[in-house]
């Protein structure tokens, strides 16, 4: 029987791989360390064949071999060749059941004492064979430092051309994307017969350039879990998961975008407007963090706290301003009631209210009870 191929190093690059999927990176060690897997497999493979089970036909060929030269060293070679411990060699035991009709003997399979002593020196050799071969640079916090830089580079590439890609694009499709608040419905603008082929190539280009901005991926996760904690595992981990962290800091729907716009685009989405609405009128900037856990974990809690300040700002003005809608029919946001005429007016009274907006918390906007303003 073949031995089945040890993949132990191999399995470690690829959880790395799978952490950071999301950016393509994968770490340079990966084709060495599947080369040293290739060396255990084919040390294993000489203990496994001659340990293995063998056919009875075997031995029988082995005596006439013998018999052709029947010399007492021949001898001597075929009784050890016929006593060797066997790897899979079972047996049968006796054991005693209860059942509902009473104890019984029944016979059961079990591995003999030579084949568990095989299967114990396989378990050792397996592990002094990983110990042999294994080093610092195969580590898995060391890959993931391998990566980071390439992590980096792939989040810096995704703002230049989610930003370049959203400048090249004509009034119409921008229109479409920033009143939708989805760059990728410019691709319902293409008509194959009639719109120009760099016009298509420049929709396309756009849509897949903010695919990763106008959905948040769950693969951040991993990503965030493993560039700050060198931790690939899945195993949940409050305390690891950047999306708990998120909730932790604000519940506000806004904070999903944290992760790939600036502060100010996170304000202006508390105030109604989408992002690619505010990177498209140059109020935002399209600014994702590769380590939002770890090296990043400042501007990431920045953001989410300019969040919960700017929801604040809006309470703050329900009770102080007031509802500009009151007594008017129809839906209006909370925004549309209490914030200024636009949302550009809002972030910019925000902000010149609020000159720093590290330290915003909506605890600023608190005010003592008071009578409704409305209260007659």
């Amino acid at each position: 029987m073949a031995t089945e191929p040890i993949t132990h190093f191999t399995d470690r690059a690829d959880a790395v791989s799978a952490a950071l999927r999301m950016t393509g990176a994968r770490p340079a060690a990966t084709e060495a360390m599947a080369r040293i897997d290739e060396k255990i497999t084919d040390a294993l493979s000489m203990f496994d064949a001659r340990t293995s089970a063998r056919d009875l036909a075997e031995f029988t060929e082995a005596g006439r071999t013998w018999a052709k030269n029947p010399t007492k060293g021949g001898l001597d070679r075929l009784i050890e060749a016929l006593a060797a411990p066997i790897g899979n060699d079972a047996t049968t035991v006796p054991v005693r059941v209860k059942n509902e009709w009473g104890e019984q003997w029944q016979n059961s399979t079990a591995s003999t004492p030579g084949a568990r002593r095989i299967a114990a020196a396989r378990k050792g050799a397996l592990a002094g064979l990983i110990a042999k071969y294994d080093k610092p640079e195969y580590t898995t916090a060391t890959l993931i430092e391998s990566c980071k830089a390439e992590v980096r580079a792939w989040f810096d590439n995704v703002a230049t051309e989610a930003t370049e890609s959203l400048e090249a694009l004509d009034d119409v499709a921008r229109d479409k994307a920033t009143s939708t608040g989805q760059v990728a419905e410019v691709i319902g603008l293409i008509d194959p017969a009639t719109t120009p082929e760099r016009t298509i190539l420049a929709y396309r280009r756009a849509a897949r350039a903010w695919a990763h901005l106008d959905t948040v991926a769950e693969e951040y996760a991993p990503l965030a879990r493993a560039m700050a904690f060198n931790d690939v595992s899945n195993t949940p981990n409050a305390d690891r998961d950047v999306f708990e962290r998120m909730e932790e800091l604000t519940t506000h729907r806004a904070r999903f975008h944290a992760l790939m716009f600036d502060a100010d685009v996170c304000a202006l989405a508390v105030f109604d407007m989408k992002p690619v609405k505010s990177v498209a009128t140059g109020l935002g900037r399209v600014a994702p963090l590769a380590d939002p856990l770890g090296d990043d974990l400042s501007e990431f809690e920045r953001r989410l706290k300019t969040i919960t300040a700017a929801v604040g700002w809006l309470d703050n003005r329900r009770r102080t301003v007031g509802d500009r809608y009151r007594g008017a029919k129809g839906r209006y946001t909370e925004h549309d009631r209490y914030g200024e005429p636009t949302p550009a007016a809002s972030l910019a009274t925000f902000k010149a209210e609020r000159a720093d907006m590290t330290d915003a918390d909506t605890a600023d906007y608190d005010l003592d009870p008071i009578a409704d303003i409305y209260a007659e």
